[in-house]
Formats: structure tokens, C-alpha cells, sequence
């Protein structure tokens, strides 16, 4: 196996910590399993792909990618999930 060596120069920065986002942390914010987390992220990466503003503030965003922005929405509780079926039983 090849093993790879990054070398720095003396003068370089480090790079900035990336927001990394927690599976856990994602799923309690659907109250649903991963499938509604992937139906609710594609819809909103679809969404702010096609011109919808950002509901988070992108300059502190980890990436300008759509999928990665709806992801750290959902993690902000800014957009969530609602079960239709479940709110009809209330």
C-alpha cells in the first residue's frame, strides 16, 4: 500500500475546522428515520438550487453546495418534517 505524505510549507495555515454534521443530530430534527431525512434534504437542495434564498447565514456555511446547505438547515431546526397521517389522528 502507497502511503501518501502532505507536506507543508512553514508559512501555511492550518485550514479552518469544517462544521461536520451529526447523523443523530439530523435525525431528531426529521422525527422521522433517514429515508424522510433524504426526502426533505433532496427537496430543499432541489429547492435553493433553483433560486430559493438560504434559510442559514452561507458565509459561516461549510460549502456552497445546495445538498450541504439544506443539510445544515435541517440541522438548525429551520425546516423540518410534517406527517400529514399523524396530524390527522390528533
Amino acid at each position: 500500500m502507497k502511503e501518501m505524505m502532505i507536506k507543508m510549507d512553514k508559512n501555511s495555515q492550518p485550514p479552518e475546522p469544517v462544521n461536520i454534521l451529526s447523523l443523530d443530530q439530523l435525525l431528531s430534527q426529521t422525527q422521522g428515520g433517514v429515508f424522510s431525512l433524504v426526502c426533505i434534504a433532496m427537496i430543499r437542495a432541489r429547492e435553493i438550487h433553483s433560486g430559493s434564498p438560504s434559510l442559514i447565514d452561507r458565509r459561516h456555511s461549510s460549502s456552497d453546495k445546495s445538498t450541504t446547505i439544506a443539510l445544515e438547515e435541517i440541522a438548525q431546526g429551520k425546516i423540518g418534517f410534517i406527517d400529514k397521517r399523524k396530524k390527522d389522528r390528533l
